[in-house]
């Protein structure tokens, strides 16, 4: 009776494990020069599934497949899998930044990876922070690198429309500063925005702008308030971090994680490398 119990299990298992792997998929695609547009051959091209694997008396419910292909003279290239349908592709060359992106099966994506410059200087990056701490908003200060609850002290401001609705949050700034947003579909890629936007623009900035979470997103780019620095930060709606969730937000504790580089030294040299 165990036995017949067991190998029950088992095919339940199995079952289960080949419904997930939802058989072949081919993602066909192009790799381009961001700058030139010209494409780019001999580059890696990976997908990294996670999906079921059934050896002879366990089960791995967590177990990463790799597959991999490399793009011709044309830049071109054709990536077979079987482990999931939707593919976390990453495409890596040297003397370019590496590129990471979702596909779905199926698709025909044009990738676009930025060339690294060896002269490139580091820029300080991090998280910054901003939200409401027991209802009070707070904002963030670049040169310092931490919160401001005072408005006056911070870089960028978050003004919320409701208690209830952390959805529609209108950014501002004090004294010489200001804000610009470039969308994704003017930087005409899928992720990764802060690799392809080298220097802040020198003019076209706002007191203030509203941040759009039913758009793919992109780059703000921040004249600070002292009107003499410049940062950037990265908002990608479909890959948002926060703190609190939306419980959190409804009881007054919450928080927006965003990437961020600010340049201390003054400048517009905004450059980000992975």
């Amino acid at each position: 009776m165990k036995r017949f119990h067991h190998f029950h299990w088992m095919g339940v298992l199995l079952s289960f494990a080949l419904t997930a792997c939802s058989g072949e998929h081919v993602i066909e695609g192009t790799v381009v020069d961001y700058d030139t547009r010209e494409p780019v051959a001999g580059v890696r091209v990976q997908a990294h599934q996670t999906g079921w694997k059934i050896t002879r008396d366990s089960v791995t419910w967590d177990h990463t497949y790799t597959f991999d292909t490399v793009t011709d003279q044309r830049g071109k290239f054709r990536l077979v899998y079987d482990v999931g349908n939707s593919a976390k592709i990453q495409v890596a060359r040297k003397g370019y930044v590496p590129f990471t992106h979702w596909y779905e099966a199926d698709s025909t994506p044009v990738l676009k990876i930025k060339r690294k410059n060896p002269d490139h200087k580091p820029v300080r990056f991090g998280v910054m922070r901003i939200g409401v701490e027991n209802h009070q908003p707070f904002g963030w200060s670049f040169a310092e690198g931490r919160i401001a609850f005072d408005p006056e002290e911070a870089d960028v401001f978050p003004m919320f429309g409701s208690k209830t609705d952390w959805n529609h949050i209108r950014l501002a700034v004090a004294g010489g500063g200001g804000l610009q947003f470039v969308s994704a579909s003017e930087l005409e890629v899928d992720g990764d925005y802060l690799v392809y936007t080298d220097r802040a623009p020198r003019q076209g900035y706002a007191e203030n702008l509203e941040m759009n979470f039913e758009e793919p997103g992109g780059v703000y780019f921040v004249r600070t308030r002292d009107g003499r620095h410049y940062a950037k930060f990265e908002f990608d709606p479909t890959r948002l971090a926060t703190e609190g969730g939306t419980s959190g937000y409804t009881q007054g504790n919450w928080a927006l994680l965003l990437m961020y580089l600010h340049n201390a030294s003054g400048g517009r040299y905004l450059k980000y490398e992975k």
